[in-house]
């Protein structure tokens, strides 16, 4: 798979640094220098899939040199984060502990409609990208949830890494010691994933898109 410009977009799973110097060369980066593409990586901290639809839109609406030379890479996040306008910029809620992250999951979240707007999100940007013929990948970096049937027979198999989360790797029962306790070398001192997470995250997706993706 080739090409001159690798579009990324997702959270702290996809940005690295999030205890640098230990996590500075987050997948982007490593896929990047594997296929020597000029990378644009638009994640964001605690950014949720609303943004990643407005941003990457925005990204490929402005985009010039030609939709075959552009690679796509989506590492959607918790369903549970929203965003909103509030007159002057876009707030992402959900992701942290303040007092209107704590009003929104308590008053406005839903489970059951979290979920079905995921799904909409999915096939909204999936039908977006295939419509301008953009190559792509998308897999779950934060969490994986059940019911995903139509999206994942919608967008087909090349464009959708479903079997496991990035999350799931970095905390997977392969990863466990002994004593249960879950192994610490593929994150770092909070469940962000560290160099070697996402050297073996990269790994996965670097094959996943030579066997899939033409």
């Amino acid at each position: 798979m080739k090409s001159n410009i690798l579009y990324t977009n997702g959270c702290s799973f996809s940005t690295g640094n999030i205890h640098p110097p230990d996590d500075g060369v987050p997948w982007p980066v490593l896929l990047r220098n594997y296929y020597g593409s000029k990378l644009v990586n638009e994640s964001l901290e605690g950014g949720s899939n609303n943004r990643i639809i407005r941003k990457t839109i925005e990204f490929v609406e402005n985009f010039e040199d030609g939709y075959e030379n552009l690679f796509v890479v989506i590492g959607w996040t918790s369903n549970q984060r929203w965003e909103f306008y509030d007159g002057d910029k876009w707030q992402q809620i959900g992701a942290h502990d303040t007092q209107l992250d704590k009003m929104f999951l308590k008053y406005f979240y839903d489970e059951n409609m979290s979920i079905y707007n995921f799904e909409l999100q999915v096939l909204l940007l999936g039908s977006y990208l295939k419509n301008k013929k953009i190559k792509f990948l998308f897999f779950h970096g934060f969490d994986t949830y059940d019911g995903f049937e139509n999206v994942n027979e919608f967008t087909e198999k090349e464009y959708y890494y479903s079997e496991k989360s990035f999350k799931d790797i970095i905390a997977d029962e392969p990863w466990c010691s002994p004593d249960g306790f879950r192994d610490t070398t593929l994150k770092g001192d909070d469940t962000h994933p560290n160099n070697k997470g996402h050297k073996i995250w990269s790994e996965i997706l670097i094959k996943y898109i030579e066997e899939n993706i033409k």
